[in-house]
């Protein structure tokens, strides 16, 4: 692995939030740089969740909640960024 800074993303089953973390790695260490706990909008955890339990769901239902799960992570990794001042760039 190239040494660099790395994000890391995450969910646990409880889907009560998005865990990010801002790593720098190198050939011997992993040192972590700041983290972040980004809450899920309850209409994607319900959503989420239903899908768990084994409900049905349409295409476009799916296809919405992709979308909605994206810029969700998205908001995730920027607020991760501004809050420790690393540009997008740097990663």
């Amino acid at each position: 692995m190239k040494s660099g800074r790395y994000i890391g993303v995450m969910s646990g089953t409880s889907l009560d939030g998005i865990d990010v973390v801002l790593a720098a790695i190198d050939e011997y260490t992993v040192a972590q740089q700041a983290s972040y706990c980004h809450p899920i909008p309850q209409s994607i955890r319900l959503a989420i969740l239903s899908m768990c339990q084994g409900q049905p769901v349409t295409l476009s239902a799916l296809g919405h909640l992709d979308t909605s799960s994206v810029f969700c992570l998205t908001e995730a990794v920027l607020a991760l960024l501004k809050q420790s001042g690393i540009s997008a760039s740097d990663i």
